[in-house]
């Protein structure tokens, strides 16, 4: 009798409507933004460039910019989402097909918080979540306060060329959260030495190393690039690691 009645319920109410959403992910960040909600089991295809350890089970289909059309539609996505780095044409050609897809702006930490928010509700996760991750990294900045308070930092992203993340980036956007004063303004963008020497900073924050920066008090987080290369959950990380490079002294 009751298992006629499982069969049943099966019936009328098919598996699939338990499982949630089909996801691929055309990118790391938002690969990482959905395992912070806790939605792994959703989570069906990602790039070749999500390095997490819960990526490694996860199908791959192709690069942020040039996903495999194919094999993305192979996996009966319900949902995909990517970044305004994915092609438009790819997005609309899977709308096309009847996927769902929905494309975000992902540059800043106001981008990563109102993405959050959105993937949250899209995915049924209670918006708490989303506090506690502004809260987090709120509290991690502010640990930092007492190595950054009113100095002024350079964030070196490559050295040859030099490349640096300036005031409005999420990277300067942090720092300046735990008090420092990022040079310079702006974007991500090349400079010269002599721009460098200028600026003037106190500290130069490193992810291609120290030895390019003799002259300047260097920090180098090269061990620790992957935490800080988008905006995503796994900052968390990344603030952890540069307080216990910059604050042990």
């Amino acid at each position: 009798m009751i298992r006629s009645f499982i069969l049943f319920f099966l019936v009328l109410f098919p598996l699939a409507s338990f499982c949630g959403e089909r996801i691929v992910s055309l990118s790391p960040a938002l690969s990482e933004v959905v395992h912070y909600l806790g939605k792994d089991s959703e989570l069906l295809g990602v790039t070749n460039f999500c390095d997490e350890d819960f990526c490694k089970v996860k199908e791959r289909v192709g690069g942020i910019v040039n996903p495999n059309l194919e094999k993305t539609v192979s996996l009966k996505p319900t949902l995909v989402i990517c970044t305004t780095m994915t092609p438009e044409r790819f997005c609309d050609a899977l709308e096309r097909l009847g996927i769902k897809t929905e494309r975000f702006r992902l540059v800043s930490i106001e981008d990563l918080f109102s993405v959050s928010e959105l993937l949250s509700r899209e995915l049924n996760v209670p918006s708490n979540k989303v506090e506690v991750l502004k809260r987090r990294l709120e509290e991690e900045a502010q640990g930092l306060s007492r190595c950054l308070r009113g100095k002024k930092v350079f964030i070196a992203l490559s050295s040859k060329p030099l490349y640096c993340a300036g005031s409005s980036t999420y990277l300067g956007q942090l720092i300046e959260m735990s008090g420092g004063k990022v040079v310079p303004e702006g974007s991500f963008r090349a400079v010269s030495l002599e721009v460098l020497y200028s600026l003037k900073p106190n500290l130069v924050i490193s992810f291609s190393g120290c030895s390019s920066f003799k002259g300047f008090k260097c920090y180098d987080l090269s061990p620790y690039k992957s935490d800080f290369l988008h905006p995503s959950p796994r900052l968390l990380r990344g603030l952890d690691k540069l307080r216990e490079e910059m604050c042990q002294e």
